[in-house]
């Protein structure tokens, strides 16, 4: 339980130490979206050290915990031969004294129980909130319908040749004010808003299937789950919650910037934000 106690500290103090890092060298200058996330994804990876040196000190040195423990006391037996001393004991009231009467314990609460109960509580917590999100998740991608040919399906065919990608992705439409967004790692899935062909441009369409093309040929499928499992371990620990912000933000980033080289066009892609904006609100674009 001690070492449980001691793992929690040293992942504040460690987590506090990367994210002021990270920030020191974001502010040194311009960088791309795709250095902020290798660099926020780094500091999520080192954020699990503490948790593994502890498995690695048992293994590497299994007599630490053992010569860090008191020593016991050994009795002193006196030589053979040696001459006995017999010590005669007196009522200590014979001599002006009187016996001390032991203090009457107080409450003493349990607080590295209490502790450990809690942390076992919020990663419980947290698995079962991560088994409800995953269960809508499949709820909703059910409920969405395959993308009927046309101008969508002629986007998801050009960038999955574009980007190399050795499995194309599923394209579905979805009811309801719902962002495009893509999902899944061994089947990877596009969900688009219905009706979007009929109102953005098919230049707008195009970005739009590429920027989640973009996240299925970045593995962000894969790296997501990972990313988010360290928060939901740490969820004790602020500065995890910190660094999976920023990787959400990072990762975003760094898709806009590559459909933006890829378009040729910033104002073109701001166009289309602006205009899916609108249309997960319910405005007109």
């Amino acid at each position: 339980m001690t070492t449980l106690l001691w793992l929690a500290a040293s992942s504040l103090i460690w987590g506090a130490v990367l994210v002021g890092a990270v920030i020191a060298l974001q502010s040194r200058g311009e960088l791309s979206g795709r250095v902020r996330q290798w660099m926020w994804r780094g500091a999520a990876m080192l954020l699990v050290l503490p948790w593994l040196a502890v498995p690695l000190i048992d293994v590497l040195a299994p007599g630490l915990a053992l010569s860090l423990a008191p020593a016991a006391e050994t009795a002193v037996v006196p030589a053979a031969g040696a001459a006995d001393v017999i010590v005669t004991s007196m009522p200590l009231a014979t001599v002006g004294f009187e016996p001390a009467v032991a203090d009457q314990p107080g409450i003493v609460l349990p607080w590295v129980e209490i502790f450990v109960a809690v942390i076992m509580a919020g990663w419980l917590l947290r698995f079962g909130a991560a088994q409800v999100a995953a269960f809508r998740m499949r709820r909703l991608l059910q409920s969405a319908a395959p993308a009927p040919e046309g101008p969508s399906r002629d986007a998801l065919d050009t960038w999955s040749h574009r980007l190399l990608l050795r499995r194309k992705p599923d394209l579905r439409v979805m009811d309801g004010g719902v962002s495009p967004f893509s999902s899944g790692a061994l089947r990877p899935v596009i969900c688009l808003p219905k009706g979007i062909e009929q109102r953005v441009r098919p230049e707008a369409l195009g970005l739009i299937v590429g920027h989640e093309c973009i996240h299925v040929a970045r593995g962000d499928g894969w790296w997501r789950p990972a990313e988010r499992a360290i928060a939901d371990v740490l969820w004790f620990n602020p500065f995890a919650w910190a660094i999976r912000r920023e990787l959400d933000l990072a990762r975003e980033l760094a898709c806009d910037e590559a459909v933006v080289a890829a378009s040729s066009s910033r104002r073109a892609y701001a166009r289309t934000l602006r205009d899916v904006a609108g249309i997960v609100s319910g405005l007109s674009p």
